[in-house]
């Protein structure tokens, strides 16, 4: 029995794009890798999707999320590059509607109002990653960290605690910066009581998380 939420998703779509299957995905899946053609286009019906960049020297920086109601290999299409720009993996177990590229474009031509809708919404994504780009030219990586660890505090957190469970590494890689800074500014946190070791990892306290959030505000 198909979510009433993502029913109304669906309803928003054009016919034929309507009725292209139903993927299905784990956590941690790939939906598809950085540098392959690109063959399809997803909406995201349920879960988020984190968009990676993979460089050849082995680090992965994490770009943004992309939650229910985004189109994925829109960029793609659209520009007529038909090369995935990014990597794409689950964040949550998720559930996509998949359809040929060659209809997504087609869609776009023929309905004018879904074109409008895919537009703005791609727009609104180069916006968002614009700005992000300009913060970061001036943002140090204690700053960085900060921000990294209320974005996670707020996303996965409780009023209780949250321990990060990743590596150090995955964290630089995360927050496009080295282990060695993680780990500098990790040890200066501690310092300062922002921020806890437990068993080898990160654990932000509601306390923490309040004062962590007051420093990036000012």
């Amino acid at each position: 029995m198909m979510d009433v939420e993502v029913e109304s998703l669906i309803k928003t779509l054009p016919e034929r794009l309507k009725k292209g299957p139903i993927v299905y995905l784990k956590k941690d899946s790939v939906v598809f890798y950085k540098g392959a053609v690109t063959t399809h286009a997803y909406f995201v019906l349920s879960g988020h999707i984190t968009v990676q960049n993979p460089h050849s020297n082995g680090n992965i920086y994490l770009i943004t999320d992309m939650p229910v109601g985004s189109f994925l290999c829109d960029l793609e299409i659209m520009s007529g590059e038909l090369i995935n720009a990014t990597t794409l993996v689950a964040q949550t177990d998720c559930m996509l509607l998949k359809f040929t590229a060659s209809d997504f474009l087609n869609a776009l031509k023929l309905d004018s109002e879904f074109l409008f809708f895919t537009s703005q919404q791609l727009a609104q994504k180069m916006y968002k990653e614009c700005y992000r780009l300009g913060d970061n030219l001036f943002t140090n990586g204690l700053d960085k960290l900060k921000n990294y660890l209320v974005n996670s505090y707020c996303e996965k957190g409780s009023n209780s605690e949250l321990i990060i469970r990743k590596t150090r590494q995955v964290i630089a890689n995360e927050v496009g910066v080295s282990e060695k800074t993680i780990n500098r500014n990790v040890k200066h946190l501690v310092d300062q009581k922002l921020l806890e070791i437990y068993k080898g990892k990160i654990c932000i306290k509601q306390l923490h998380y309040e004062s962590l959030l007051k420093q990036i505000d000012n």
